[in-house]
């Protein structure tokens, strides 16, 4: 952030101006982001950010959400899920350091979500990805299914269980995502 004018220095008004990645923070991937002439984030539809969501706590231990851990979890029905990871338990949303072991969401579970018609994915930490993974698959299966992804969730607070969800990105047009608000209210 930068102040261009501030009362505590003299000025009439203050008026800042930031910038910033559309991946910073709490942001949504649209389509665009990983699928060729994918939805841009201004027509991703506010339907699917808007409504039941379960969150799921993965244990600490757990690195890769695959399948098997996946279903180890009551998520079936749930048309929104937000994964509550090793990420919030660590603090690591508020690090400045880049922690390369995160939590993701690994292929077989994207698979899974998206063929169970889960509306929305959401992580805790700023991708959903493996990193270093060598294709984005992860990515590729849920946005290819129109199936938008929140990454960089503070669920550092929050208890497991099902909440209503709603999460709205900055409307910018034709970009691949954007920062966001996200809020849970305990059903």
């Amino acid at each position: 952030f930068d102040f261009l004018k501030d009362m505590r220095r003299g000025d009439a008004l203050t008026l800042s101006a930031y910038s910033m990645g559309a991946h910073s923070g709490t942001h949504i991937d649209a389509p665009m982001h990983f699928v060729r002439d994918g939805a841009p984030i201004d027509q991703v539809p506010l339907e699917p950010l808007m409504g039941p969501a379960r969150v799921i706590d993965i244990p600490d231990a757990v690195q890769s959400i695959n399948a098997d851990e996946l279903n180890r979890h009551e998520w079936r029905g749930t048309q929104r899920v937000l994964f509550r990871t090793r990420s919030s338990l660590r603090g690591w949303m508020k690090s400045p350091t880049f922690h390369r072991d995160f939590a993701y969401v690994a292929p077989d579970a994207a698979q899974l979500l998206a063929d169970a018609g889960v509306k929305l994915v959401g992580v805790d930490y700023i991708s959903a990805e493996q990193f270093g993974a060598p294709a984005p698959m992860t990515h590729r299966i849920l946005l290819g299914r129109g199936i938008p992804i929140v990454e960089g969730l503070a669920l550092e607070t929050v208890r497991p269980g099902d909440y209503d969800l709603i999460v709205l990105p900055i409307k910018v047009g034709g970009h691949e995502g954007a920062p966001a608000r996200a809020v849970l209210r305990r059903r």
